[in-house]
């Protein structure tokens, strides 16, 4: 089970806020992606996480081939109402609905470390790519390096904090929130109140403190590889 159902939840609410607005701000990235790549117009290319097919619309007059693969309907739909000559799925990218060795490229912008075990995600990059195929890369670099860290910043100061989440560990793992029994106490009434049944422990859970705010993103990294043939 992957991460697909999560992640179509989440970035399926603004489909058109982040195809107008935000998706092209990772272009840059897309550039010097291409760049690297050199590609010479006979490669077949598969986006995994596509989007709304934004580094697609760059890479199709580049390429013979392009398929797109994304979690979340919405943005598939803008994607193919943008390049619609061309197939984009609504998929796992955990299981990918392809077949083996069929691409010369594989590409991921901000999209394999979404998935709920990224081993099986790059392990399904591999199978559909072709022997000497490439593998390209791009997630968030380090923090200091963002150059939108310090408005992002500001933002996040303005924000209320989040509400705290309350948690309640398992029985079976130690924790400080168990307490002895304490002493009958008499009741208004006078009456003392009754035990707890034997073999239970009266258990008090500390309120939970509020989660931190996730660390803004950071200037984009690329990392590009190459599979090689298998030896015959």
């Amino acid at each position: 089970m992957g991460s697909q159902a999560m992640q179509a939840k989440l970035w399926g609410r603004y489909p058109l806020e982040w195809s107008t607005i935000q998706e092209a701000i990772g272009k840059e990235g897309y550039d010097h992606a291409l760049q690297i790549l050199n590609l010479s117009g006979q490669e077949s290319l598969l986006d995994v996480g596509c989007g709304a097919g934004f580094f697609c619309t760059l890479a199709a007059p580049k390429t013979r081939f392009i398929t797109g693969l994304d979690a979340t309907v919405e943005l598939v739909e803008v994607a193919r109402h943008r390049l619609p000559a061309y197939p984009f799925l609504v998929g796992e990218m955990e299981e990918l609905p392809l077949p083996d060795e069929a691409y010369d490229i594989v590409t991921g912008f901000n999209s394999f470390q979404y998935a709920a075990t990224i081993a099986n995600a790059l392990a399904e990059a591999r199978r559909v790519l072709k022997p000497g195929g490439r593998l390209v890369v791009m997630i968030w670099g380090n923090k200091q390096d963002c150059e939108a860290a310090s408005f992002l910043a500001a933002v996040g100061s303005l924000l209320p904090p989040p509400p705290p989440a309350r948690v309640v560990p398992s029985p079976f793992q130690k924790t400080n929130c168990l307490k002895k029994p304490s002493k009958p106490q008499a009741s208004p009434s006078g009456k003392t109140p009754t035990s707890p049944a034997p073999g239970t422990i009266p258990m008090s859970i500390p309120p939970c403190a509020a989660c931190s705010p996730p660390a803004p993103p950071s200037k984009p990294s690329i990392l590009t590889a190459t599979t090689k043939s298998p030896k015959r």
